[in-house]
C-alpha cells in the first residue's frame, strides 16, 4: 500500500484492507501484521486499534528484505479478452516483472481495461508471492509505439511460427518458438 513508515504510529484508513484483516484473516487488537509501502520496505508492527473505519498500528521494525528479482524486466502483452489479462498481470507480477505495458495491436479486441482493478490484482500477486516492490502498470500502446520505447539487444519478441522478424532486424529483437 502507500504507507508512510516515518512514523511510529500509522494510521490504516484503507477500509477494504482493514475489511480483509477483520472479517477474513480475524485480525484484532494485539496481532502483528506485516505492511508493506510497495518500494522494497516492511514494516513489522502490532494492531493497537481497529474498527469499521481504519486501524491503527504501533511499527515495532523497519526492514528492507532482499527477495525481489535482480533482473529488471518489462512485460509487453496484448490486452486480452474478458479475465485473461487479468491472469496475465496477476503471473507477472508473481515472477517479478517490474513493468507491464499493454498494447493495443492491429487484432486487439479489448481496447481498454479496468486500472483499479488491475492494480489491486498487482496488490494481491504482490502479498501472495512476498514481493516488496510494485510493477508499474504503464498506459496502452500501440505496438509501434512500443518497439521505440525498447533498446536494442534488449528484446525477445515470442512468434509461435518462429521464423525470423525481418521488418524488426534494426533493432536485432530475437524471436522464440513457443508451444
Amino acid at each position: 500500500g502507500n504507507f508512510d513508515f516515518n512514523t511510529k504510529n500509522l494510521a490504516v484508513t484503507d477500509s477494504e484492507l482493514v475489511s480483509q484483516w477483520r472479517n477474513v484473516l480475524r485480525l484484532k487488537t494485539g496481532d502483528t501484521v506485516i505492511l508493506c509501502d510497495g518500494k522494497g520496505h516492511e514494516a513489522h508492527g502490532t494492531i493497537t486499534n481497529m474498527d469499521k473505519k481504519g486501524a491503527h498500528v504501533t511499527i515495532d521494525e523497519i526492514e528492507t528484505p532482499d527477495r525481489d528479482p535482480i533482473k529488471d524486466t518489462t512485460l509487453y502483452c496484448a490486452v486480452l479478452k474478458r479475465e485473461n489479462f487479468e491472469l496475465v498481470v496477476q503471473k507477472a507480477t508473481e515472477i517479478g516483472i517490474a513493468r507491464i505495458v499493454p498494447l493495443l495491436t492491429e487484432r486487439t479486441v479489448k481496447t481498454g481495461f479496468n486500472r483499479e482493478r488491475l492494480e489491486k490484482i498487482i496488490r494481491e500477486a504482490c502479498e501472495q508471492s512476498g514481493r516488496t516492490t510494485l510493477p508499474e502498470l504503464s498506459n496502452p500502446l500501440n505496438f509501434s509505439e512500443s518497439v521505440e520505447n525498447i533498446k536494442p539487444n534488449e528484446a525477445v519478441l515470442f512468434d509461435l511460427s518462429g521464423s525470423e522478424i525481418a521488418s524488426f532486424k534494426p533493432l536485432k529483437l530475437q524471436s522464440c518458438f513457443v508451444g
